[in-house]
């Protein structure tokens, strides 16, 4: 089924100064995210973090972050955390005023691809030279550091955190898991190519990406499962309920892709075909649906990839939406977001 973008609108805004929207993201967070009253908005080009009333979408603040944007904003502990590709800042979601900001290697070069993730007043981020940091998530305090690998060591992966260990995939074909509280290796996992997608918890194991999927323990990093699929690789993957759905592009392909959803003990469960550009995936449990954006719009599926609903916003390319309450959050890489009535599906 088809839907009118222009007949699900509620409110529209279109953002000041952006020439490009939209970062493509290596991890199923949101953006436009929403926090209770307001809508956080990360711009890639050039860089921003900007606030919208939820209601409205009349714009609250914006917070200018040279030179560029990271895929999506996160909020954790009362605090909005955005970053570039030099610095990690932490704001007042409020006002956009900067709390504490942290620089590994100075503004010159790009040395922060990862995304943040906090967990008990712990800040876990990796950088390019193969460093995890962690940081207190209230003061912005360095509070250890541990060296993944020597060579091609970039940490672009964001970390996960699991039972009192943190674990991250390198661009070294390894994941690896360090003691939350010291840094201290826990254990190493050689794989078969680099790790650079966010890492996933599924089920009480570690979801780590490749060109295919493992499935880790997290306290002994064994293999408990490895799904790999002979002419395709894995773009992106997602927790899909019970399973996990990947995007699939064939090696060979123009670009378009499939969906797969797995059962993690009885392999691939399902495989549809998606004639869409650059597809995202999340999988929102309230509505039980996932919703991939892509360059054309969004598309809604059920709990076996199927399409049950299209909504088309042409030339814009879409970000990873937020589901709230019946509403649907959008942003596009020209600049625009929408709040649109969730589709009646059947």
């Amino acid at each position: 089924m088809k839907e009118s973008l222009a007949k699900l609108t509620i409110w529209r805004t279109t953002l000041p100064n952006v020439k490009h929207g939209l970062l493509p993201p290596s991890i199923p967070r949101p953006n436009p995210l929403v926090v209770d009253s307001s809508i956080f908005v990360s711009v890639f080009a050039p860089g921003a973090i900007v606030c919208l009333r939820r209601d409205t979408g009349v714009m609250q603040w914006r917070r200018d972050l040279p030179p560029l944007g990271a895929a999506s904003a996160h909020f954790a502990g009362g605090k909005l955390f955005a970053k570039t590709s030099h610095t990690l800042y932490a704001l007042a979601p409020e006002s956009g005023r900067e709390l504490w900001r942290f620089c590994p290697y100075g503004t010159t070069g790009e040395w922060i691809y990862s995304n943040p993730i906090v967990s008990r007043n712990r800040l876990f981020i990796g950088d390019r030279r193969g460093v995890l940091h962690c940081l207190d998530a209230n003061s912005g305090k360095h509070l250890w550091s541990a060296q993944t690998n020597r060579k091609n060591a970039d940490v672009n992966s964001t970390p996960l955190v699991l039972d009192g260990l943190v674990v991250v995939g390198t661009n070294a074909r390894t994941a690896a898991a360090f003691d939350t509280a010291n840094g201290r290796r826990v254990w190493k996992r050689n794989l078969n190519g680099p790790a650079v997608f966010g890492l996933l918890r599924h089920r009480d194991m570690v979801v780590v990406v490749t060109e295919s999927i493992y499935l880790l323990s997290p306290g002994s990093g064994n293999v408990e499962k490895h799904l790999r699929w002979r002419k395709e690789s894995v773009d992106y993957v997602e927790n899909f309920g019970g399973r996990l759905a990947a995007v699939l592009r064939d090696r060979s392909s123009n670009g378009t892709s499939r969906i797969s959803v797995c059962d993690v003990v009885k392999g691939a469960v399902n495989t549809v075909s998606h004639d869409v550009w650059c597809p995202t995936l999340r999988y929102v449990p309230e509505t039980r649906m996932a919703y991939v954006s892509h360059l054309n719009g969004l598309r809604l599926l059920d709990a076996n990839a199927n399409t049950l609903t299209d909504i088309a916003v042409p030339d814009e390319g879409v970000g990873v939406v937020d589901v709230r309450d019946g509403t649907i959050y959008v942003a596009t890489g020209r600049g625009r977001v929408f709040a649109i009535r969730h589709p009646v599906v059947r």
